[in-house]
């Protein structure tokens, strides 16, 4: 065997807890200039898009930074992971014609939470 060749192993060590910082990490959606739909799996681990919606909320009632984006609609999909808005068996009853009333001007009505 030639000495020169590494054999990798695999790396069985726990991922590392994440950090304060990582925890309080806040999207930048100020270069957002059109209208904003969210929909997000409440048994989603990569993303929270609870506490996306409450900063677009925050940014859009409270802020001075002159956001021209618009939170038009905000929908927590109970069971759903972080992909489930587009590959679920269900996706088109729970997120497509939402999406298809959004983009029809239909959510002008009531932003749904």
């Amino acid at each position: 065997m030639d000495s020169s060749v590494i054999n990798p192993q695999k790396n069985t060590s726990p991922s590392p807890s994440p950090t304060s910082e990582e925890l309080n990490f806040e999207f930048d959606i100020t270069c957002v200039q059109t209208r904003l739909a969210l929909f997000w799996g409440n048994q989603d681990k990569i993303t929270d898009g609870k506490k996306l919606a409450k900063q677009c909320e925050r940014i859009q009632n409270h802020s001075t930074q002159n956001w021209k984006g618009k939170l038009v609609w905000q929908e927590e999909l109970p069971g759903y992971e972080h992909m489930d808005v587009l590959w679920s068996k269900d996706r088109v009853k729970k997120v497509f014609g939402k999406v298809n009333f959004i983009l029809s001007g239909g959510e002008q009505s009531a932003i749904k939470n």
